[in-house]
């Protein structure tokens, strides 16, 4: 049942602000090359994931509805880890906890964001934290899966369902093969699906080194781990944060497994994509949300452990507002966010629906040669999606030839291009997020 609650509440959010991320649509031109007559490449952005790789499969079947079911899936994926916070919450401290775990892990930075445009974040969320409970539940076989989707989302997945694996090899024997075969295909699907694509099982590590957000981080003058740090420890509150170890000491003399394995998974977590970075991998605050949300959960039970150590009475009530009051002001800040976000998703909506207007106006003969368009940012994907065409073809465009421009960022590589060549732009026709012009040699 709440599992058809999540999807209903997804779904009622669609109309509202639905716009796809740079990813999602790459991911969805994968269904599309590998069924379709395109050929199949992971040589450009974004980088290869086996698990929307395959799903992109069969969602390439539903035509101009593939990208509304992505939407929908990730957004269920974001409401189910909201009530697996809430449910984790529950059990390690009562009802408030649940509730105090939810709304802390939906205020997360970008949380609200990147499930609005579809990206994997929040589903992977979802699939560890229902990994986690399923085993708690002695589900094992349903934790495995679980993991195992997880690990073809990111690889800072594998060691843990390593964990999975390990504790389903001990308490169902049933499960060996099992275990056995998600270990090896979760490499066999990573680096396998890469080397199809690209003619090398690690394209995909090299194009996240290369990135903009990987060149950010690297150059920022700062130590990359040190960095992922920091932007771990500004997750949370710190209010949420101080009531962790309160949680793990008061689980371990409970021996209860639950809190430990929280903080040791988000500790584990965080320092993995610490390393990352300082391999050179981008450690953005998106790829932190798994060791947010767990980190969450524990904070939630512990603060309801701090407000439940006194006995009832005055000296309860204290501690309860001193705990409110605390809460209140460190999220102080924060009750503006969601706005913000949906905001944010809203006009990447916006720019979606510019894009639909410009391909309606243009004239027919504007995008009929893939050689001779050419496209920035985050309408790459969206444009070749639409085109049917592969990504990136669209950087290096022909002469004479066409470009979309997005009207409020400066695109500095096109001018310099323009500059160089001495080439000729004119406008063709416009929206309100984009501009379509024409590009010809002087004569």
């Amino acid at each position: 049942m709440p599992l058809v609650v999540c999807v209903v509440v997804a779904a009622a959010s669609l109309p509202v602000a639905s716009a796809l991320s740079y990813d999602a649509w790459g991911w969805l031109l994968w269904g599309r090359e590998l069924i379709g007559p395109l050929p199949f490449t992971t040589m450009g952005y974004p980088s290869w994931k086996p698990l929307p790789g395959l799903v992109s499969v069969p969602l390439a079947l539903l035509g101009d509805v593939a990208p509304w079911v992505w939407l929908l899936i990730v957004r269920s994926g974001a409401a189910v880890a909201l009530f697996l916070a809430y449910r984790l919450g529950r059990r390690a401290a009562g009802p408030w906890a649940g509730v105090l775990a939810a709304v802390t892990l939906l205020l997360l930075p970008g949380w609200l964001f990147e499930a609005g445009i579809g990206e994997s974040e929040p589903l992977l969320t979802a699939l560890l934290l229902g990994a986690l409970d399923r085993h708690l539940e002695k589900k094992d076989g349903t934790g495995l899966g679980l993991a195992f989707l997880a690990a073809l989302l990111r690889p800072e997945s594998w060691p843990l369902l390593a964990v999975s694996g390990y504790v389903s090899w001990r308490r169902r024997p049933a499960l060996r093969p099992w275990v056995g075969a998600a270990l090896v295909a979760v490499p066999a699907l990573w680096f396998g699906g890469d080397y199809v694509g690209s003619g090398s099982p690690f394209t995909g590590g090299h194009l996240a080194r290369i990135s903009k957000q990987g060149h950010l981080i690297q150059r920022g003058g700062d130590f990359p781990p040190l960095v992922v740090l920091e932007r771990a420890l500004h997750l949370l509150p710190a209010v949420v944060l101080a009531g962790v170890p309160v949680a793990l000491v008061a689980g371990l003399r409970r021996r209860d497994p639950l809190v430990p394995a929280l903080c040791a998974a988000a500790v584990l977590w965080t320092l993995e994509v610490a390393v990352m970075a300082g391999l050179g991998y981008p450690g953005i605050e998106r790829f932190l949300f798994p060791a947010g949300a767990a980190a969450a959960i524990a904070g939630a039970a512990g603060l309801l452990t701090i407000i439940r150590a006194p006995p009832r009475g005055p000296a309860r009530a204290a501690v309860a507002g001193v705990v409110v009051a605390a809460l209140a002001v460190s999220n102080a800040g924060l009750a503006a966010r969601p706005g913000q976000e949906t905001a944010s998703i809203e006009h990447r909506g916006d720019l979606a629906q510019s894009l639909s207007t410009i391909l309606a106006t243009a004239p027919p003969d504007a995008f009929r040669s893939a050689d001779r368009i050419s496209v920035e940012g985050v309408e790459t994907t969206a444009l070749a999606w639409r085109l049917g065409i592969v990504p990136h073809n669209l950087a290096h465009p022909g002469t004479p030839g066409v470009a979309l421009q997005l009207r409020d960022l400066p695109w500095k590589s096109f001018r310099r291009r323009v500059a160089r060549r001495h080439l000729v732009v004119r406008p063709i026709t416009r929206d309100e997020e984009l501009n379509l012009v024409s590009v010809t040699r002087r004569q």
